[in-house]
């Protein structure tokens, strides 16, 4: 009978310590997802409520505007964009990790940001704006300064930006050539000849 009641003791011992490994476990995770959050560029925004985004670099300028789930340019074209890769485009930016590296004084034409390569304006529905600077220099590991419009922080973010802040019409436009649901019938061409489909 003794060798059975210490099999029982060692068998709650074993769930107990199995216990306290699962509970550790799941909320080293949970740390580890707000820390991924509070490190993000915009941790107390939501990817799905941003409705407008406006990039500007040099000469060019891109506006962007979610109407009913979809994307649509409204600088320097007005046409439809594409929605996968505007919402990737949006996520990709908002997401990317920064890491404060200044706060307070600070020479901004030091860091490139006294006149920055570009900006990015983010708006969400309720239309508060988050206005984001990026650096004309990059750090000694080829990253970007950003400054937060009115804030006196200098952030280090990814070497991504110097892409995000060059996207063009043409990378974000919708290429498909017939947007509508329904089927097409008839479709015509004309260059000297007819042809029909």
């Amino acid at each position: 009978m003794k060798k059975f009641s210490s099999t029982w003791i060692f068998a709650a011992v074993v769930v107990v310590v199995g216990a306290l490994a699962y509970w550790d476990f799941k909320n080293s995770q949970k740390e580890a997802a707000q820390q991924e959050k509070k490190d993000s560029l915009l941790p107390d925004w939501s990817v799905s409520r941003v409705v407008e985004i406006k990039v500007v670099k040099e000469n060019s300028k891109l506006h962007l505007q979610r109407v009913d789930y979809l994307w649509k340019f409204l600088e320097p074209i007005q046409d439809d964009a594409n929605k996968s890769q505007v919402d990737s485009y949006v996520k990709s930016m908002m997401v990317d990790k920064v890491k404060e590296v200044r706060s307070g004084e600070i020479d901004w034409a030091q860091y490139g940001l006294a006149s920055p390569l570009g900006s990015v304006e983010f708006i969400n529905s309720d239309g508060l704006s988050q206005k984001i600077y990026v650096s004309d220099k990059k750090s000694y590991d080829g990253n970007y300064y950003l400054r937060r419009k009115k804030k006196q922080k200098l952030l280090l973010a990814s070497s991504s930006w110097g892409t995000w802040v060059g996207r063009s019409v043409g990378d974000l436009r919708q290429k498909k050539l017939f947007l509508t649901l329904s089927p097409i019938k008839k479709m015509t061409y004309k260059n000297g000849k007819y042809f029909s489909l």
